[in-house]
């Protein structure tokens, strides 16, 4: 009798029992949390091949579970990861991403891990090392009154390493801007090399030495209309030409000629030598100051007509 009433709509009851399962199945899998978690993307190659373009530095991985199962995972330890070890030509591959568990294995028994993108297409080419000039890059002004007189790089050849064909247009490699203001001195400094081509690397690291001979800026005053005084002309005599204005350039420090003028500069013919009245090619004498010399001027002589003094 018993068995009778359990085989009664038995049909009915396997399909109820069905539907209950489902639900108890999908009832679970909703409870189940997504978590997402941003994670760096690490890239292994071999000795001989390497990327030709810039990867994705990041991917997101998704931790599904019971809420109590990931907040177990430490996140911080997830790597993702393609390998491209195994290459041996130039091509063009699709490289799965992976994820290394090593550490956390324990914690993610009872959480699925999925990744997105799943892979990335690339093109691996051959990698080749070859050694580059440094140039060095300026950047700002020295203080007022210097300039930056030479510089120097050490070591001034430095060997990086990069993809086959990128690797045949470089002919030098820069550095980071080195920045000169204010600078009123010699100063030696370290500076990284230019970092923004992601494809180059530098096998004996990514620095060099930078030294920057600072010295005063040197100028040129150009001075017009200066007067020519006479000196040592013997009694009884007298210069009756006109004496031309002369003009001069003088050389110096900026810091020394900000102020310069006619004023400091002295010009004279000296004429203690003549003794009689005619006419006489005579030399101008230019006098400068100690830090300021004269680097060109209009005329070196002067043409001059001397008569006796008229008594009046």
């Amino acid at each position: 009798m018993m068995f009778k009433r359990i085989l009664h709509n038995w049909h009915v009851k396997v399909i109820c029992l069905v539907i209950a399962m489902v639900l108890v199945f999908f009832t679970k899998a909703n409870a189940l949390k997504e978590e997402p978690v941003v994670v760096f993307l690490e890239t292994i190659t071999n000795n001989n091949y390497t990327f030709t373009e810039s990867l994705p530095s990041r991917v997101t991985l998704t931790l599904k579970g019971e809420e109590s199962e990931i907040t177990k995972v430490p996140v911080d330890d997830l790597v993702a990861y393609i390998d491209a070890s195994k290459i041996t030509k130039d091509g063009v591959y699709e490289l799965p991403i992976l994820i290394k568990q090593d550490g956390v294995l324990e914690f993610t028994n009872n959480v699925e891990i999925s990744v997105f993108p799943i892979s990335i297409t690339t093109k691996v080419e051959e990698k080749v090392t070859k050694y580059l000039k440094v140039e060095s890059v300026i950047t700002g002004i020295p203080a007022h009154g210097y300039e930056l007189n030479s510089r120097f790089i050490n070591p001034r050849v430095i060997s990086v390493t990069g993809p086959k064909k990128h690797m045949e247009a470089l002919d030098s490699i820069s550095t980071e801007p080195v920045d000169l203001t204010g600078k009123d001195s010699d100063f030696v400094t370290r500076v990284k090399l230019d970092s923004s081509d992601s494809l180059l690397l530098f096998p004996e690291g990514n620095f060099v030495e930078f030294q920057g001979i600072i010295t005063e800026t040197s100028v040129v005053k150009v001075l017009e209309n200066v007067n020519i005084a006479i000196k040592d002309l013997k009694e009884g005599l007298e210069v009756v030409s006109e004496l031309p204005q002369i003009s001069v350039n003088v050389e110096g420090k900026l810091l020394s000629l900000q102020n310069f003028s006619k004023n400091n500069v002295s010009l004279t013919i000296n004429l203690k030598s003549i003794e009689v009245p005619g006419t006489y090619e005579v030399p101008i004498n230019y006098w400068t100051p100690k830090y300021a010399h004269v680097y060109d001027k209009s005329r070196d002589t002067v043409v001059i007509s001397v008569r006796k003094k008229v008594s009046n």
